[in-house]
């Protein structure tokens, strides 16, 4: 099958689109007839009798993609013409893991979708792995609970330091490493994440008496990984979890340190009428504020994109817990919970 991937869009309402489900439902192959025009843009002759694809069905209506079916297909011929024999696996509404195929696939819902029908095929390792992983192991089953292995590395810490046997995710998608521990795993995501490069540019202190060699988001992380390695050291606790909270504590902050952060908390409580294209929204503006550790948590669960099957960057609870909790929080108001969308959808 390789890395060969045959994409079906087709507007809510078709007929086809009962053969997808019934092949959903009922676990067995059905087919779908080709046009001239997708022999065609499949670039189908005898030669491709017999060969395997990927298929992904996308159903849309409104601009927007609503959700997609998943499976195998197999290029068949008979005395009608060329069709697809497929075998749908999976089913996903539309949420993370679609829309991020549909990301990097490139897909435009306003080139693409012009049809109520389109076939188009493609060759992508990446989003065939994706798929391969989506419908052979199903990730649902990756978000139940992990068993993580006690590591030698951390024989000697305190009684009450976290372990790598203690971690806990919500969605698993990656099996234990035999010589890393999980906690290094969530150092070594935040490290390699574009959230955590973007603390470069960001000002947090800026003295013009004191030169222009003003500290960032990023020479401030430093320090204070740092500070916190000393601190763990000493008391025995788990040092890479300490660095991973340290390094992703400030991730989701504001340039200009906590002046910015209380600006733009203004702004979005609606204090400063700055806010373009106002007659967009209703209400009075109030978007509920801004607090640098709470986007922190969101950048770290949704808006890093680190893998194609889910929004995020798959943290450990332990590291999001510490970098939620590294500023002070109303007590009882907020829960880790609240942060951390699982679509599995």
């Amino acid at each position: 099958m390789g890395n060969k991937i045959i994409y079906i869009k087709l507007k809510e309402g078709c007929k086809p689109i009962e053969y997808f489900r019934n092949s959903f439902d009922e676990r067995k192959n059905y087919y779908y007839n080709l046009s001239s025009n997708a022999e065609n843009e499949l670039e189908i002759s005898k030669a491709c009798i017999d060969s395997s694809y990927f298929l992904i069905a996308l159903i849309h209506d409104n601009d927007k993609i609503i959700y997609s079916y998943l499976g195998t297909g197999t290029i068949s011929h008979n005395d009608k013409g060329f069709s697809i024999k497929f075998n749908i696996k999976s089913k996903l509404n539309y949420g993370t893991a679609i829309k991020n195929i549909c990301k990097l696939s490139e897909l435009s819902l306003s080139d693409d979708f012009g049809k109520d029908e389109y076939v188009l095929k493609e060759e992508s390792e990446l989003i065939a792995k994706q798929i391969d992983f989506i419908i052979n192991k199903p990730f649902e089953e990756k978000s139940k609970g992990q068993r993580y292995e006690n590591i030698d590395s951390e024989n000697g810490l305190a009684v009450l330091a976290q372990r790598n046997e203690y971690c806990e995710r919500a969605y698993n998608l990656r099996a234990p490493m035999q010589h890393m521990g999980e906690f290094q795993r969530d150092y070594e995501r935040i490290v390699h994440s574009k959230a955590f490069r973007r603390m470069v540019d960001k000002a947090q202190v800026f003295s013009a008496s004191k030169g222009d060699y003003y500290r960032t988001r990023m020479t401030h992380t430093q320090a204070v990984s740092q500070i916190a390695r000393g601190i763990a050291e000493g008391l025995g606790l788990n040092m890479y979890l300490t660095e991973a909270i340290a390094l992703g504590h400030d991730i989701g902050h504001t340039p200009f340190g906590h002046q910015g952060e209380r600006t733009l908390d203004s702004i979005l409580q609606g204090k400063f009428n700055i806010i373009k294209n106002v007659g967009s929204f209703t209400g009075d503006l109030s978007f509920g504020g801004f607090k640098h550790n709470y986007q922190s948590i969101r950048v770290a669960t949704l808006l890093e994109e680190e893998y194609t099957e889910i929004c995020g960057m798959d943290l450990s609870y332990q590291t999001l817990e510490g970098m939620l909790k590294h500023t002070k929080l109303k007590r009882d108001n907020y829960s880790l919970d609240q942060f951390i969308s699982i679509d599995l959808s």
